[in-house]
């Protein structure tokens, strides 16, 4: 029995007590850390899933534009538009933007010459656009 009544004597004396207490405290703080550490790591982790979102997101529209551009249509559209070039057999067609103008503006811009026009269907006005003069 006085081993027992030793052993409980010697956990309550100040100095065991202070030095149990300073052991608690720093596995205490110890653990207050990791578990920050978590938090900022998991605050990053879903920063860099959002950032990895958006570059996916990104890749998937430009893999969808290099399919396009590789089309074949493509190619002859911007052919056409941008380089001004021809499949063999047609004939380019330019008409000066005066012409055009009657045909094309409305009569809310205040153009007196397409009121005319305003009535007439769209093959007429194309036909007009192309040959000039008007049919009787």
């Amino acid at each position: 029995m006085s081993t027992r009544r030793k052993r409980g004597r010697t956990l309550l004396r100040p100095r065991t007590l202070v030095i149990l207490i300073a052991i608690f405290c720093a596995v205490s703080f110890a653990y207050v850390r990791t578990v920050q550490r978590g938090a900022v790591l998991d605050t990053r982790i879903q920063s860099l899933q959002g950032d990895i979102d958006e570059l996916s997101r990104r890749r998937e529209e430009l893999l969808q534009l290099k399919d396009l551009t590789e089309s074949s249509e493509f190619v002859e559209r911007e052919a056409r538009a941008r380089l001004g070039l021809k499949r063999v057999g047609e004939r380019v067609i330019i008409v000066p933007s005066k012409v055009i103008e009657p045909y094309v503006r409305d009569a809310g811009e205040g153009n007196e010459l397409s009121e005319e026009y305003q009535g007439m269907s769209y093959p007429r006005r194309w036909f007009y656009y192309f040959f000039g003069q008007r049919e009787r």
